[in-house]
């Protein structure tokens, strides 16, 4: 199934991101991104922090240059930007500044409530993983056709 997409992804290959959420998702889609895509996860910032966290996120520095744990706003958008990533994973509440730095925004996180699902379209599994990479490939072609 993926051979059908194959050049859209060796497109983004090595593209810099940048990952907002709960920390049992940020960190499964993080290294799902590097060893299964190829990305740079640049800045991962966990938007929760409990007790596996603190073992979760030294595992994570594997795989980013900055974790962000329970950071303000101002300090995520700050540490996101200066990192140049090219698109941006998290929720709602992280479009506008996927919006200011001009990059495509893949939500992936709760909340999600500017959109509408009424199918059973997971993101785990094998059947996600067909989801979560149409998402990202979608959200880059009509990113880059907006800007067009």
């Amino acid at each position: 199934m993926l051979y059908k997409v194959h050049l859209y992804l060796q497109g983004i290959s090595g593209a810099p991101v940048a990952v907002i959420g709960e920390a049992s998702r940020a960190i499964s889609l993080t290294k799902f991104l590097w060893h299964e895509l190829s990305l740079d996860p640049r800045v991962v910032a966990l938007t929760d922090a409990n007790y596996v966290c603190d073992e979760l996120s030294n595992d994570i520095r594997n795989y980013t240059q900055k974790v962000l744990l329970e950071p303000d706003k101002y300090e995520m958008s700050k540490t996101i930007e200066d990192s140049g990533v090219e698109m941006i994973f998290g929720s709602s509440f992280d479009k506008k500044i996927a919006h200011r730095l001009g990059v495509p925004h893949i939500k992936f996180s709760y909340p999600i409530i500017n959109e509408v699902s009424l199918s059973d379209s997971p993101y785990a599994g094998f059947r996600g993983v067909s989801m979560l990479i149409e998402n990202i490939l979608n959200s880059v072609l009509n990113f880059e056709e907006c800007k067009s």
